[in-house]
């Protein structure tokens, strides 16, 4: 008798809480990916780019803005005086104390195991300095 009422307590739960269906859900993620990559509600919706839709926002403090580190330079200078500096160089996803893929984190480990002191710069942070580095080599 307690094993049915469980049962149908379990099965009447069960109906209470099913989710939506597989395709309300899917039509809900495509909407929302619809409404993301044609810049309804996003705050850069006029066509420009940039990295975040934070630093896009006007309400956004001057602090917080992005700034350019060397805006004289360009990214194929900043490559060319990176590899004039540095006898040993890893253009890397990350740096060496938290390197964000694995063979950043290996190519460290190796250099670091034979005391090769190297000297690293991520190329996560900007997009248009990864391109500067493959076109160099």
């Amino acid at each position: 008798m307690a094993r049915l009422v469980s049962t149908a307590l379990v099965r009447g739960l069960v109906r209470s809480c099913r989710a939506p269906s597989a395709a309300a859900v899917s039509q809900s993620a495509l909407q929302q990916f619809m409404n993301y990559s044609s810049g309804i509600g996003h705050s850069n919706a006029n066509g420009g780019s940039s990295s975040t839709g934070v630093a896009a926002d006007p309400d956004t403090h001057q602090d917080f803005q992005p700034t350019s580190k060397s805006p004289s330079m360009s990214f194929n200078d900043i490559v060319s005086q990176d590899i004039k500096e540095n006898p040993v160089l890893i253009y890397m996803k990350g740096y060496p104390d938290a390197p964000r893929c694995g063979f950043s984190a290996l190519a460290v480990k190796v250099l670091q195991r034979y005391d090769v002191p190297i000297s690293a710069r991520d190329i996560l942070g900007d997009p248009k300095l990864k391109e500067s580095v493959k076109a160099h080599t």
